[in-house]
């Protein structure tokens, strides 16, 4: 894979790492820039109904598109914390190694792919995509007005209005907004949106992604070994640089970006073949150089 990207280091455990990550950051921008719509596809349904369900809806198309771009900024990210480690003719020190923080980057590809995929999901029909566009409308508001300049009254009031219009109730519990659904309140989560995308392991990756982003320590428990320093007063935590580790984790992000851009893809009437291809090929490549990582590991730390 390194052919096309001289000054790659083909022996070096990154490699294969960064490679994934630029032919996903690729393949999402192709995504992203084609202009291709097929007027049967389900954004039409926008413009079917009264003003105040199209406003809502544009609003909320326009939060999900948000989530895209922000997805690609750290894809890019991810890319660039591997290229040193990966153009490097030499061992690359753990010190200089990303380590955890590609979790965090992770873990905010996983938030922006499963919000824009719960909202852009084919699947459900124009009424349900309302009422998501709706919550994740609701929940943005939430957040606003927990900062240190809360949105106006008024421009709570217009949304209050508009979504009155269109035959729904707003529910709020604290500065907690949602609707009203089968009697119910029903408010946007991340967790609700990635059992949506990723209903098998999502919620596993997540909880661990966000214990190492948190900082949390169960998250680290085995990531390293607390040390005395002879020659430093103090404690140290020793951490290695864990490849094998990364090539899971990047395997798991390029899974959960190629189910949301299908969707993506199938909401705008898209081809999604470039970015399913991508990831293929990168799925393929990782599997097979992971086994070489985990030999090397421990060769080097006997585990």
């Amino acid at each position: 894979m390194s052919n096309e990207h001289p000054g790659i280091n083909p022996a070096s455990s990154a490699t294969p790492l960064y490679l994934a990550c630029v032919g996903l950051r690729d393949a999402w921008t192709a995504l992203r820039a084609d202009e291709a719509h097929d007027p049967k596809a389900p954004y039409s349904e926008a413009f079917k109904g009264s003003a105040a369900r199209e406003h809502i809806w544009d609003a909320a198309q326009l939060a999900a598109v948000f989530a895209v771009d922000s997805v690609l900024d750290h894809l890019r990210a991810l890319s660039l914390s591997y290229e040193p480690a990966a153009r490097a003719q030499k061992d690359w020190p753990a010190e200089m190694w990303p380590g955890v923080a590609n979790y965090t980057a992770g873990r905010a590809v996983l938030e922006g792919c499963a919000l824009a995929g719960w909202f852009f999901n084919p699947a459900v029909d124009a009424e349900e995509r309302l009422r998501r566009g709706t919550r994740i409308l609701l929940w943005s508001l939430s957040e606003e007005l927990k900062s240190p300049n809360p949105p106006s009254k008024e421009g709570l009031n217009f949304w209050r209005s508009k979504i009155e219009e269109c035959d729904m109730r707003v529910r709020n519990s604290g500065r907690r907004w949602g609707i009203e659904i089968d009697g119910v309140a029903r408010y946007y989560s991340h967790q609700a949106a990635i059992d949506d995308l990723v209903p098998t392991v999502g919620r596993e990756i997540y909880h661990e992604w966000s214990g190492l982003a948190h900082y949390i320590a169960w998250a680290f428990s085995d990531w390293g070994s607390i040390r005395v320093d002879d020659e430093k007063p103090g404690l140290r935590f020793a951490f290695r640089n864990h490849e094998d580790r990364h090539f899971i984790l990047i395997d798991n992000v390029a899974a959960v970006v190629t189910l949301a851009g299908t969707r993506f893809a199938q909401y705008f009437g898209r081809s999604a073949n470039g970015l399913l291809a991508t990831y293929e090929h990168l799925h393929a490549h990782l599997q097979s150089e992971r086994p070489h990582v985990e030999n090397a590991l421990r060769e080097k730390f006997g585990v």
